[in-house]
C-alpha cells in the first residue's frame, strides 16, 4: 500500500547529488526539481518529495521519534509520513507557518536491512517548504541510531555531511533517495567521490 499522499513507498528512488555548499546551516544532498535533503531539514521537489532512508542495522522493536516541524514559516504546507518498507505507517499535515509540528512517537518491529523512509512532500507548491525533521530510532534495549548522514563535522578544510549510521568506517554508503533506484538495504553513501567515514 502506497502513501494517501503521493506513491513515494513503492516505486523505484533516484540517487541524490551531495552539495557541500551550505542551506540552512549544514551540506546536503540534491536532486531533482529543488529536492533536497540535509542534515536535521528536508525540501520537497515540483514532482518529487525528499526522502531520508534508515535500514534497521538489526532485528527489534523500535521507537520512531524526532519532531517534524516547519523550518520556512510560510507556504501552503507540506504532507509528512513515515514508511516501513512499502507500508505508510504514520502520516501528518503541517500548515505553512507551523513552527511546533508533531512528533511520530511511533513503534515498530523491524527485522535487520528494512527501510524506514521519512518523507516530505509539498501540499500544493513548494515556496517555502523546508522542513526540520532529524528522526531518530530507539531499540526498546537502548541502541539509539539517526536516520540520516546527518551529523554536520566540522573540518579545517572543508563542511561535510559525516555519516553514523551504525556502520563500520570505511564502507561504501548511499544518500538518502527520492524516486529512481532504491539502494540496497542499510546502504549510505556520504558522497559520490565514496570516501570513508573520518
Amino acid at each position: 500500500m502506497g502513501s494517501p499522499f503521493g506513491d513515494a513507498t513503492d516505486g523505484q528512488y533516484h540517487a541524490l547529488v551531495h552539495r557541500d555548499d551550505l542551506w540552512y546551516g549544514s551540506s546536503y544532498w540534491t536532486g531533482p526539481d529543488w529536492t533536497r535533503v540535509g542534515k536535521d531539514w528536508h525540501h520537497p521537489g515540483e514532482n518529487t518529495p525528499s526522502v531520508r532512508r534508515f535500514a534497521a542495522p538489526r532485528d527489534g522493536r523500535v521507537t520512531i521519534g524526532g519532531r517534524v516541524r516547519k523550518a520556512h514559516l510560510d507556504g501552503d504546507g507540506v504532507r509528512v509520513w513515515i514508511a516501513h518498507g512499502a507500508k505508510t505507517v504514520w502520516q501528518a499535515e503541517l500548515d505553512g507557518k507551523d513552527a511546533r509540528g508533531v512528533d511520530p512517537n511511533l513503534t515498530l518491529e523491524v527485522r535487520r536491512g528494512d527501510a524506514i523512509r521519512f518523507v516530505v512532500h509539498k501540499r500544493g507548491t513548494i515556496f517555502c517548504d523546508t522542513t526540520w525533521w532529524d528522526p531518530v530510532v530507539t531499540y526498546a534495549d537502548g541502541p539509539r541510531f539517526p536516520c540520516f548522514p546527518g551529523i554536520l563535522h566540522q573540518n579545517a578544510r572543508r563542511q561535510r555531511l559525516v555519516v553514523r549510521d551504525g556502520r563500520r568506517a570505511g564502507e561504501r554508503r548511499r544518500p538518502a533517495a527520492g524516486f529512481g533506484t532504491d539502494p540496497e538495504p542499510g546502504a549510505l553513501r556520504r558522497d559520490d567521490r565514496g570516501r570513508p567515514d573520518d
